[in-house]
């Protein structure tokens, strides 16, 4: 019974862990240029089909 009650409590320390990981997360960073749009309002999906941007 001793075996199964230390089993029990480091399986709840355990989840306790990956439960309260993403609180301890730091933000993503946003990045923006001067004019307030991401890549500078390119679309990013035309770097692979035009092989340029394209606003």
């Amino acid at each position: 019974m001793r075996s199964i009650r230390n089993l029990v409590a480091v399986l709840a320390l355990v989840l306790a862990q990956f439960a309260l990981t993403p609180a301890w997360a730091d933000k993503a960073p946003v990045y923006q240029s001067n004019s307030g749009t991401a890549i500078d309002g390119t679309d990013p999906v035309s770097y692979f089909t035009e092989g340029r941007p394209v606003a």
